[in-house]
């Protein structure tokens, strides 16, 4: 399961770049699997909810760490593709998941009045 915790990091070596590959990879994962058209449960609506809050202060720690790694292009390369994946994929699945289960919800309560 994915760790939206991870997502409150700092980004100073290369390996540092790697080892938050394996946390966005493990988010984005996280959310690509989370079962579409049927309701989240409280732990996932809570989990993407945190990934959601988290998103913006993660892009902008992988914007400031393009900077620190201006030198070494693969590096740089690496972050952006993390930096696009969180930003462009992530954050717009994420919002579209709890914006489509707040729908769901709205409706079944209006249904059952």
């Amino acid at each position: 399961m994915a760790d939206p915790d991870k997502l409150v990091f700092s980004i100073q070596t290369v390996e540092d770049a790697k080892d938050i590959k394996e946390v966005i990879t493990d988010i984005y994962d996280y959310v690509d699997y989370t079962p579409f058209g049927e309701p989240l449960s409280e732990e996932e609506k809570n989990t993407l909810q945190k990934i959601q809050d988290l998103i913006p202060s993660a892009i902008t720690e992988l914007n400031d760490a393009l900077s620190r790694f201006d030198d070494d292009p693969e590096t740089c390369e690496l972050i952006t593709s993390m930096r696009d994946l969180l930003q462009y994929t992530v954050a717009c699945d994420v919002s579209w998941t709890l914006e489509e289960d707040k729908k769901r919800v709205e409706e079944s309560e209006k249904e059952g009045k």
